[in-house]
């Protein structure tokens, strides 16, 4: 017997053990993303408003102990009261405009960076170019890195007469290059310091050293093949820095892809996202 599943507004049919994996798997997900969406409504600058709170209660004991000495009537309710209004608009609102204007930038980088990103893996495809065909229009080569390990694959099997044809072309050349001074974009987008001692700078400096020597290299398939591996390595992981905001539950994500693919083959064969996470790449049926 089959049971319906809904997964990102698409219902599949599933067996009764797969539902309740799928269901919890789901729970989980929703769980880490309420859990993502509360920490993003904490301002960054939240000890300063702790900091201002404190300011406000010890402000009102002062005045409490103030009324206190001279004899005036008022109750630790009373100076609450008071005090409530100034408080409010001096720390809550912040807090409130604080949050707003965080979260209101938030989605237009998100917006940014996503279409750098996509700009980012076609730019990378350059140099793969001319050996890929018109296979190219089918999918993404570095949307994972299954699609890459059967790019990389691929074009191990073409002849050396083949990559060499490709490497002694004028687009070839022109995509070196292209590559080359996409670099220092990069590094702008991603305010990468080259002088730090941290991940992306380490992968974007020996991203643009393998592109420049491979640039000067004999335009041998040997030295091709020999550099390809190292230099898409290092695209891939800046790919990954790129989408990160994306693919935080990608593991769950491809749990349940993989449950919902035995009884639905077919439907996630013919979607262009989903198959290339499940399946990458079959260049031999394009």
């Amino acid at each position: 017997m089959k049971f319906k599943i809904k997964y990102k507004r698409i219902k599949y049919k599933v067996g009764i053990k797969d539902k309740i994996s799928i269901t919890m798997i789901k729970i989980i997900i929703c769980i880490k993303r309420n859990l993502r969406r509360i920490k993003m409504l904490i301002p960054e600058n939240i000890w300063l408003y702790l900091i201002l709170t404190i300011t406000w209660v010890l402000f009102g004991i002062i005045n409490y102990y103030f009324y206190l000495a001279y004899n005036y009537q008022k109750s630790i309710l009373d100076i609450v009261v008071e005090l409530k209004n100034s408080y409010f608009t001096t720390v809550i609102i912040a807090i409130v405009l604080n949050v707003y204007n965080s979260n209101f930038n938030h989605r237009k980088k998100l917006i940014n960076q996503h279409e750098f990103y996509v700009d980012t893996m076609r730019i990378f495809e350059n140099i793969f170019d001319g050996l890929i065909g018109n296979d190219k229009y089918h999918y993404l080569v570095f949307y994972n890195n299954l699609c890459l390990t059967d790019t990389i694959n691929y074009i191990k099997r073409k002849t050396k007469k083949d990559i060499e044809n490709w490497l002694s072309s004028t687009e070839y050349k022109n995509n070196i290059e292209e590559l080359i001074e996409y670099i220092p974009k990069i590094k702008d987008y991603l305010k990468i310091d080259i002088n730090l001692a941290n991940e992306e700078a380490y992968y974007i400096n020996n991203l643009e050293n393998e592109l420049k020597e491979l640039k000067n290299y004999a335009c041998t398939a040997d030295n091709y093949l020999k550099k390809i591996n190292i230099i898409t390595y290092y695209m891939i992981k800046l790919i990954d820095i790129l989408r990160e905001p994306w693919r935080k539950d990608l593991k769950y994500d491809l749990k349940i892809l993989q449950i919902i693919e035995k009884n639905n083959a077919d439907i996630i064969k013919n979607d262009f996202y989903y198959s290339m996470l499940i399946y990458g790449h079959d260049f031999g049926k394009n």
